[in-house]
């Protein structure tokens, strides 16, 4: 299905505030992340795991299925290009979407290497559990995009602007309002989000390594967040929706990917 009849699918749908979940949280030491939809490498990393009685075991399951997921994400972004019948604008401003992504997805979790501060669990399971669960977030946010089933992802249950969202949307009647809907609602998650930014901040005060990994973290990730989505406003391509809705939709949902990393992070209390 091409992106540009998937995305008009979201009008003729209604334009219901639903949920893409996102990757699940861990609750013990050693289990992998549930996958946003079945991936082909999960039922391995679940054998895997079963097998491991050891941090070098766990390791190998946790980044041979990092792998796999990076695998994955690079038939989303083959499809994509492919669905964006050569329109150059448009394949430009997604390659440098891209490009922010990859040096996110490069810093993200990193700080569960530092050495000195975060133990070798935390190497071997916690800091690539939390890189595939990054993995899978983008991974669901193309395949929401390419089925037309767009929405914003939730974190560790429906967050507040998510609700006012929803609402919101039930409420409108035009474009036009359907694009001051997410507008207010990018804008919440961009505030919730610094709460949780600044959450990580203070629990790494005076671990001078994990807390500079994860400032570079954030600095990639604001790169990331700025060009993330902006394919959508070439007008020539996908219109007014793709300015008024599907651009700002998708904009949101990225923000709460983010969100919902960092939750499952602190639900885990992965960060002690």
């Amino acid at each position: 299905m091409k992106i540009k009849f998937a995305l008009k699918l979201l009008l003729s749908a209604g334009l219901v505030a639903g949920i893409i979940a996102l990757a699940s949280p861990a609750t013990a030491q050693g289990n992998p992340p549930a996958a946003s939809a079945e991936m082909p490498y999960q039922a391995e990393l679940v054998r895997c795991v079963d097998n491991a009685d050891n941090n070098a075991a766990f390791s190998i399951c946790y980044g041979e299925a990092a792998e796999a997921a990076r695998t994955e994400l690079g038939k989303r972004n083959t499809e994509m290009l492919k669905s964006f019948e050569e329109e150059a604008r448009v394949i430009k401003m997604f390659q440098t979407d891209l490009d922010a992504w990859d040096g996110y997805e490069k810093s993200v979790c990193r700080y569960y290497y530092a050495q000195g501060y975060f133990g070798s669990h935390h190497r071997a399971v916690i800091g690539p559990r939390c890189i595939i669960n990054a993995l899978e977030g983008r991974i669901a946010l193309l395949d929401a995009q390419m089925s037309g089933a767009l929405q914003p992802a939730t974190g560790m249950g429906k967050l507040p602007h998510q609700k006012r969202l929803a609402r919101c949307i039930k409420a409108a009647d035009d474009q036009r309002d359907y694009a001051s809907c997410y507008g207010k609602a990018a804008h919440s998650a961009r505030a919730l989000l610094e709460k949780r930014h600044s959450f990580f901040l203070k629990k790494f005060m005076g671990k001078e390594k994990a807390a500079e990994a994860f400032s570079e973290e954030l600095a990639a990730w604001k790169t990331y967040e700025s060009a993330a989505c902006r394919y959508h406003y070439q007008q020539e391509f996908f219109g007014t929706v793709g300015r008024d809705i599907n651009g700002p939709l998708c904009a949101v949902a990225v923000i709460d990917g983010r969100i919902a990393l960092l939750d499952q992070q602190i639900a885990n209390r992965d960060y002690e």
